[in-house]
C-alpha cells in the first residue's frame, strides 16, 4: 500500500496538462550509449533525430549523441547539413560534404581566426542528396580558420587547423 501512495503522490504532480497537449516529448535520448571515442567514420549520410539535431550518420547519432533505437529521418533537420573532414589539415585537401533539402542557392565563406575572408565560393544546393568538394588548403598560413555556409535564413559554422609541418 506504501508503494502505490508513493506512485499517486508522483502521478498527481505530473504536468498532464502538457503531457495530453503533447508538449512534453518523448524521451529519444540515452546518455549511457554516447562513446565520444567510437570510431563513426567519415561516412555521410545525414540523419535527423528526435531532439531536431542533424547527424552525420546513423552512428553519430547513437554513439555520439545518444539517440535511442533509430529515432531520426534520413536528410537534415534544417535547410542544410555539412560536414567537413579532416579537421586538422597538414597541408592537404580539405573535404566538405553538405546535403540540402531543397535546392536553391548557398555560400561558403573560410575566414580566419581575425576575421578576415580568406575564401568565398557558391555552392550547388541539391535536392536532398549528399554533394562533396575537395579544395587544397596549401596556400594558407598555419592556423585556426572558420567555414560558414550560409543559405536563405539558416547558416552553420564548423572550424578547422592548417598546420605546416
Amino acid at each position: 500500500m506504501k508503494g502505490f501512495k508513493l506512485l499517486f503522490i508522483c502521478l498527481l504532480f505530473l504536468p498532464w496538462g502538457d503531457l495530453l497537449n503533447g508538449q512534453i516529448a518523448p524521451v529519444c535520448e540515452d546518455p549511457t550509449l554516447i562513446d565520444a571515442f567510437y570510431p563513426c567514420g567519415t561516412t555521410f549520410a545525414p540523419v535527423c533525430a528526435c531532439n531536431g539535431v542533424t547527424y552525420r550518420n546513423q552512428c553519430a547519432a547513437t554513439y555520439h549523441g545518444g539517440i535511442q533505437g533509430n529515432q531520426w529521418n534520413s536528410g537534415p533537420c534544417r535547410e542544410f547539413f555539412f560536414f567537413l573532414y579532416p579537421s586538422i589539415c597538414l597541408n592537404e585537401n580539405l573535404t566538405v560534404q553538405y546535403q540540402f533539402q531543397n535546392r536553391g542557392n548557398a555560400t561558403m565563406y573560410i575566414f580566419d581566426n581575425q576575421g578576415h575572408l580568406m575564401l568565398q565560393r557558391a555552392l550547388q544546393a541539391g535536392n536532398n542528396f549528399p554533394l562533396s568538394i575537395d579544395f587544397s588548403v596549401s596556400a594558407f598560413d598555419a592556423g585556426l580558420y572558420y567555414m560558414l555556409i550560409q543559405s536563405n535564413n539558416h547558416w552553420q559554422m564548423e572550424k578547422f587547423v592548417v598546420l605546416h609541418l
